[in-house]
């Protein structure tokens, strides 16, 4: 009886451990920080997103003249997209996909030139897929339920809901070589 004590505390500390090395709680993590980060850098990141458009306007239109058509800027892009990976949460694979997007992004305004209004693509936020006010949400991340399931290939299936905007995430992330989880991709239902 007199070891109960220190039994007890290494149980504990062995628990604590198994909880901290815990791969779906180690992915949740990974959510729930990029959550608390995208929070405070959101205008940031918006601000950086915006210059990947080619939008400028002349301050004067003559009679008849049209703001030139969108298109993006892929200097612009590829200094978004690698902000995007020193932040440490994006795979290559998101950022990939990304590349791939404006790509099509900048198709897409060459077979349908838009030169004003809010351009195609662009209308909500990049990572909460709404024009939803989800900054309310932010603000309460560590209160909402995060759910993870491990898949296959180091693959984990991530996903919490927002009551405020109503709306489930699902985060795909991966695992690299140091066990580390990054984000592949992100849909909402």
């Amino acid at each position: 009886m007199k070891n109960f004590p220190l039994l007890l505390l290494c149980l504990l500390l062995f628990n604590m451990r198994a909880i901290a090395q815990n791969p779906e709680q180690r992915a949740i993590q990974t959510v729930r920080t990029f959550v608390k980060w995208y929070g405070t850098n959101w205008e940031k990141m918006e601000d950086f997103e915006s210059k990947t458009i080619n939008a400028d306007r002349p301050f004067e239109l003559k009679e008849g003249e049209e703001n030139p058509p969108y298109s993006i800027n892929f200097k612009e892009a590829e200094k978004y997209i690698k902000s995007l990976s020193e932040t440490g949460f994006f795979s290559e694979k998101y950022l990939g996909t990304l590349r791939g997007w404006f790509k099509e992004a900048d198709r897409n305004f060459k077979a349908n030139p838009q030169n004003e209004g809010p351009p195609q693509g662009f209308q909500s936020d990049r990572f909460f897929l709404t024009q939803d006010n989800f900054l309310e949400d932010i603000k309460n991340i560590d209160k909402i339920k995060i759910t993870a399931t491990l898949l296959k290939n180091n693959k984990a299936d991530v996903r919490m809901y927002f009551p405020y905007c109503n709306m489930t995430y699902h985060y795909r992330l991966s695992s690299d070589k140091n066990g580390k989880w990054k984000i592949d991709s992100i849909k909402v239902n």
